[in-house]
């Protein structure tokens, strides 16, 4: 976040919520500037409906149309109010994630605004990542919150990702596996031609 670095207020504080759209509801890049998700009248009457310090579900078309919920913690919540009542407060309503005029933005943007981020860190480590390394950090992240609160991560991380294939959903369960050395979750699943299997020999 500290390597979003714009002269003009408006601009860095959206590029700084195009991060969080994508590390904290992962979001995909389309999906952030898609004119049909994060619509302002929308939120605004969320969060107005919203009790204090409460997350609240919000619709997201995705890939291939196809639409899903996703929960916006409150921290983040405040973050999109303070932008809809501060510095986008004279643009007409419409996409939260727009240009200055309010007009929208490309499916792709996200993804430069990520690459120019990168390019401030200038860490090798981060040359060949993309903005979809918010989404992937996100996935994972969110298996590790279901098995803390007792939720079925194979119920949720699908639903709230959108993913097609549950063979995309296990890619995340089995890098918290490792992470957190869930060693039960790993016998459960079933390591023979999965191309993890390498990395799993290396770590133990």
């Amino acid at each position: 976040m500290q390597n979003v670095v714009d002269t003009d207020p408006f601009i860095n504080e959206r590029n700084c919520l195009i991060l969080e759209l994508g590390y904290r509801l992962g979001l995909r890049t389309a999906e952030v500037t898609d004119p049909r998700n994060l619509n302002t009248m929308q939120l605004r009457k969320s969060i107005a409906k919203s009790s204090f310090g409460s997350a609240i579900p919000i619709g997201i078309y995705g890939k291939g149309n196809k639409y899903r919920e996703v929960v916006i913690p409150p921290s983040l919540l405040e973050k999109f109010d303070h932008f809809i009542i501060g510095r986008r407060k004279k643009l007409v309503d419409g996409p939260l994630i727009c240009t200055k005029n309010g007009s929208p933005l490309g499916p792709g943007f996200a993804s430069k605004v990520f690459a120019k981020c990168r390019t401030e860190i200038g860490d090798k480590a981060w040359a060949h990542r993309s903005f979809h390394a918010l989404r992937k950090s996100f996935a994972t992240n969110l298996v590790g919150w279901c098995y803390n609160k007792g939720l079925d991560p194979w119920v949720l991380v699908p639903d709230r990702l959108g993913h097609d294939s549950v063979e995309t959903t296990k890619i995340y369960i089995f890098f918290d596996a490792v992470l957190n050395s869930r060693h039960d979750v790993i016998k459960r699943l079933s390591l023979e031609g999965v191309r993890f299997k390498k990395i799993w020999s290396n770590k133990y």
